[in-house]
């Protein structure tokens, strides 16, 4: 027979069984749903390669991004079905943008802008915001960029009109007023509840608004520890404004940026409003994304998951199969290695072992944690293994392979090891959630890795905060774990179906 023939019949013969395994599994109901799944999970492992930026997850733990997000703060969608609607994140840009004395004229009713030139250097970005929330914004950040010196900068707000107030109460000159400095990157960031800011803009509020409106409460008495001047910026006029008890003032806002300086090139600036509710699964305590931490934390389930697991049937295959073909005495040595391997706890010494470099290194790469795991999980398999290899080899076509002077190594790998290849992939199958449960029992101790955006780490997160209020935070991680479980029971059932035939004929 020549190469090409031999090659033909290999080819033809792998076909015909593929078929015939596909053939009995799609009959397999519990089988075909398994298979959706991890399609589900494949295609969630594969988007945030594509679409995220890959500094959401090497820097999951502490990344600038997060500084723009609403802090614990539930799904967008939530809206759909709360009376009481939360404020979108929006990053807005301004409308216009002017040199400051031409603003400044304006302002001042001032006929000669051109004299006002030697007076107000820089620019003034105007930015509208449309407001029609009931649960105002967690903060608003002014983003400017292009900058390379100490500058001032100025915040004008100009709240929308309400009824039975005066024009005059509608606006807030240099709500926030301060000197800053850019960063190496050659930007700033103001955030409204930076302390300076958040005390400026109550000072303002309470002079302009509340010392005239609201007279329930004496003035020193609200300080930014008793009321948050966001939430009255964002309120009627009236009594009880100062405790965020009248009505959302819904309507247009107007928010001045005044940049004081001499600048070469234009800086560019935004208003971000970080909003209350944000994107598909909301946002923890620091203001990450869940549902980022869910994208990257389903690659990490599955990367590592098929490593312990194949890891651990190739060991368990290799070893079985050697032990339970030569028998005697190297089979009692093998075996005696397996019991002790198998009496260690390893999930004690695993936690022993993490929290010792942890100690001494202040942390662990789960690779290694797994690494010490495959160490303690094949014997099980071996020992399944090693007890089909010995029915094998009491086969006659083995004792024929003898006779006509076929090698062990021949026999092992071309007559043993491929009859137990398939059962050997049902238990590899079902053996990849149990890495994923690893290492979210060892986060959910404080043990795991809190730099990767892992479902165990964020569930652990969850949990060391006590935030049982914020369920966006520990359902989506909790669900993903356990939908990872069903998903290889599911089909690690449907290949034990297939490959037993007892369980065939039921």
């Amino acid at each position: 027979m020549t190469e090409k023939k031999k090659k033909y019949t290999w080819i033809t013969t792998l076909r015909e069984k593929v078929s015939e395994f596909w053939f009995e599994y799609k009959r397999t109901k519990i089988g075909l749903v398994g298979l959706g799944l991890l399609g589900f999970l494949i295609f969630l492992s594969i988007i945030p390669w594509f679409t995220l930026d890959p500094i959401t997850y090497e820097k999951w733990y502490m990344n600038p991004l997060w500084d723009l997000n609403p802090r614990l703060a539930p799904p967008q969608w939530i809206n759909l079905f709360t009376t009481q609607k939360y404020t979108p994140k929006e990053v807005l840009d301004p409308i216009k943008v002017e040199p400051l004395y031409v603003y400044e004229a304006r302002r001042l009713n001032y006929p000669n802008p051109e004299a006002l030139k030697s007076m107000f250097t820089g620019y003034a970005y105007i930015f509208k915001y449309e407001y029609e929330w009931d649960i105002p914004t967690k903060d608003i950040v002014v983003l400017i960029k292009g900058v390379n010196q100490s500058i001032n900068v100025g915040i004008d707000i100009v709240r929308p009109p309400q009824e039975n107030i005066s024009e005059e109460y509608r606006y807030l000159d240099n709500a926030i007023y301060s000197e800053y400095l850019p960063t190496g990157r050659g930007e700033i960031r103001i955030f409204f509840t930076g302390l300076k800011e958040s005390e400026s803009l109550l000072e303002k509020l309470k002079y302009t608004l509340i010392s005239n409106f609201d007279k329930t409460i004496s003035l020193d008495k609200i300080t930014t520890s008793t009321a948050n001047p966001i939430v009255i910026l964002f309120s009627k006029a009236g009594p009880g404004m100062s405790m965020g008890k009248t009505e959302p003032l819904k309507g247009e806002y107007t928010f001045v940026i005044k940049i004081e300086g001499e600048f070469e090139k234009q800086p560019q600036t935004q208003l971000v409003i970080v909003g209350s509710c944000y994107g598909w699964l909301g946002t923890d305590k620091y203001g990450r994304d869940i549902f980022v931490g869910i994208l990257w934390g389903s690659h990490i389930a599955l990367v590592m998951g098929v490593t312990y697991a194949f890891a651990v049937t190739f060991i368990g295959l290799l070893y079985g199969s050697i032990s339970g073909y030569f028998g005697g005495k190297v089979d009692y040595i093998m075996q005696r290695i397996v019991e002790i391997m198998y009496s260690i706890p390893a999930f004690a010494f695993v936690i022993l072992l993490v929290y010792t470099f942890k100690t001494m290194y202040g942390g662990i790469s789960i690779w290694v944690i797994i690494g010490v795991y495959i160490i303690f999980g094949w014997p099980y398999m071996s020992m399944v293994i090693r007890s089909m290899t010995m029915q094998i080899k009491a086969q006659p076509y083995i004792e024929a392979a003898k006779a006509l002077g076929a090698s062990t190594a021949r026999i092992l790998f071309r007559h043993v090891m491929p009859q137990m290849i398939p059962y050997s992939f049902a238990m590899m199958v079902l053996t990849i959630p149990n890495a994923i449960m690893i290492e979210a029992s060892l986060n959910v101790l404080g043990l795991g890795n809190p730099w990767i955006p892992s479902w165990g780490r964020i569930l652990a997160s969850a949990i060391d905060e006590g935030t049982l209020t914020a369920w966006w935070w520990y359902v989506p991680p909790g669900l993903m774990i356990a939908l990872t479980g069903i998903t290889f029971i599911f089909i690690g059932n449907a290949l034990e179906t297939i490959l037993n035939p007892k369980l065939k004929r039921l």
